[in-house]
């Protein structure tokens, strides 16, 4: 009886984990080569740039009507980088660059 209580309940809460476990959400893919300004998007509070770039990159945050808000991060050489911003919003990105380069925004659990 005991066994099968622990194996109900075992099975229970690895159904309820996964059911209940978030994912990340990509909101923008974007991969390209040189300088330019992202399309506008959405996130809530909870979210992430991820950068990868084959030579130099700067990246810049933009509020809904295009000023900067802020750098995100600078990379030189084959790197890359994240930066995690905890106030959602609609935003674009300047991408500054003379590399190829992927930027991800990824909306966090």
């Amino acid at each position: 009886m005991y066994r099968l209580i622990s194996v109900v309940l075992g099975g229970w809460l690895l159904f309820a984990g996964v059911a209940f476990a978030a994912e990340e959400q990509i909101v923008a893919e974007l991969t390209g080569n040189g300088s330019r300004t992202t399309r506008l998007f959405t996130v809530t509070d909870g979210w992430e740039v991820r950068w990868t770039a084959t030579n130099e990159l700067s990246l810049f945050l933009l509020d809904a009507q295009g000023q900067p808000l802020e750098a995100l991060g600078h990379s030189i050489g084959d790197a890359g980088g994240a930066t995690y911003h905890a106030k959602g919003g609609t935003y674009s990105l300047r991408i500054s660059s003379n590399a190829h380069w992927t930027v991800t925004v990824v909306q966090l659990p």
